[in-house]
């Protein structure tokens, strides 16, 4: 074990002493930072045409605003909003607001003051949207009248069609399809609104998404060079040839790029959790997916996706840093293994396979950048069946991972053992 803890502590003191490691974080972390202090310093200049009741004629008005001050606002609204079933009281009083708002425009001509108290239920709107799978619910909530009124019962019946369309389009066994119905019949419903937009930036593409794409580009400079740089150095000829240097060495190197994997989601996941929060609030752990969601029938909160999706986020990192060591091994090259972690996450981000194409498309969400994408490979309702138990995408993705860095390690091993030292 002694000689164990020395060698470690020679790689892991080799990748903390490098440069590139370093200068790599700090331009990540930068490059993030100015990202958020970019958007949060956008304004936008907004023109309402008002009438003046002496004249009539009617005037442009122009009025500047802020993300910061509008996201400020909203969180406001929507703290004030949590807690309310959406039921028909809710829907209820979206519609007494409005026109309260509207008779107060047409008697003061002031548009800008119309705008300000529609804001209020702008966050509900949305979620209107989300839980209905559409948007041409509002007309109905505002404009109508009588029978045509939209209601709780109408609400919830347009989501349940919307759910069995959105399975229907992936052409689920009847297995699968009996599973959802299950789910369907735990969800709680009426569903509680509430504001939880920090949590829903960071199950988005701006927050675990972003973790383990940071990271992968961290890992793709400096865990490519752990096994590289002995051949490009040519110091494999001595320890290839040394008492550790074939057997024990191998997996010393290989648990080094796995802490130091666990170093960068533990920095990146900070910083990015941490800001998101900050900006967004912490607010709305227990909401409902099925508040941005509305067609998943798992009963899962956005706080319960978060915690699963860090799980996933080090899981996949951790594979991610054995893939690149293993290539990097293979083909003597830390370029080898920098342009496949490259490759591998420009492609995931751009090709998106048909669910048409249902094996194809179901492996292809597994790739980690696909997986974590919460509206493609999380959400997945294709199941996995495995001896009879059933699976969903993020419940099965741990253990797929979890096998095939086994595999990664053993065929890295193979190539590493049986490489010879040729003329130079």
């Amino acid at each position: 074990m002694k000689q164990y803890r020395t060698l470690l502590g020679y790689e892991m003191k080799k990748i903390c002493c490098r440069k590139s490691t370093w200068i790599t974080i700090a331009a990540l972390v930068f490059a993030f930072l100015a990202s958020v202090a970019l958007t949060w310093g956008m304004s936008y200049t907004h023109v309402v045409e008002v009438q003046e009741n002496s004249t009539g004629q009617v005037k442009s008005r122009e009025w500047h605003d802020t993300y910061a001050k509008r996201k400020a606002r909203e969180r406001k609204n929507g703290i004030f909003w949590s807690g309310r079933k959406i039921d028909d009281n809710l829907l209820a009083d979206i519609y007494n607001g409005y026109r309260k708002a509207e008779e107060t425009a047409d008697k003061t001509g002031d548009d800008e003051l119309f705008t300000r108290e529609m804001e209020r239920f702008s966050l509900l709107e949305g979620t209107l949207d989300a839980v209905s799978g559409t948007s041409e619910l509002l007309p109905q909530l505002y404009d109508a009248q009588g029978p045509d009124r939209l209601t709780a019962e109408k609400l919830y019946a347009i989501r349940d069609a919307a759910a069995e369309k959105h399975r229907a389009s992936f052409g689920l066994t009847e297995g699968e399809e009996s599973y959802w119905q299950e789910k369907e019949k735990s969800l709680a419903k009426p569903f509680t609104y509430q504001y939880a937009e920090g949590f829903c930036q960071m199950i988005s593409m701006n927050g675990i998404y972003m973790v383990v794409m940071f990271a992968t580009f961290l890992l793709a400079v400096v865990v490519s060079r752990i096994f590289a740089e002995e051949h490009q150095r040519g110091l494999d000829q001595i320890i290839l040839c040394s008492r550790f240097g074939r057997g024990q060495l191998y997996f010393v190197k290989v648990l080094a790029g796995i802490l130091f994997a666990f170093f960068a989601v533990f920095i990146m996941a900070g910083i990015i959790t941490a800001v998101t929060f900050i900006c967004y609030g912490t607010e709305g752990f227990s909401a409902a997916v099925q508040l941005i969601a509305g067609w998943y029938s798992y009963p899962l909160t956005v706080g319960q996706i978060l915690l699963v999706m860090l799980g996933l986020c080090l899981i996949s990192v951790l594979f991610t840093s054995i893939f690149i060591m293993v290539v990097s091994e293979k083909f003597r090259s830390s370029m080898a293994g920098m342009a496949a972690a490259v490759l591998t996450v420009g492609v995931a981000r751009i090709i998106v396979i048909p669910r048409e194409f249902r094996v194809m498309s179901q492996i292809w969400n597994y790739f980690p950048m696909n997986l974590l994408k919460i509206d493609q490979g999380f959400l997945d309702v294709r199941l996995v069946n495995i001896f009879g138990v059933k699976l969903t995408s993020w419940q099965f993705a741990p253990i797929l991972y979890l096998i095939l860095g086994g595999i990664l390690v053993l065929l890295g091993r193979r190539c590493y053992c049986r490489h010879q030292v040729q003329g130079r």
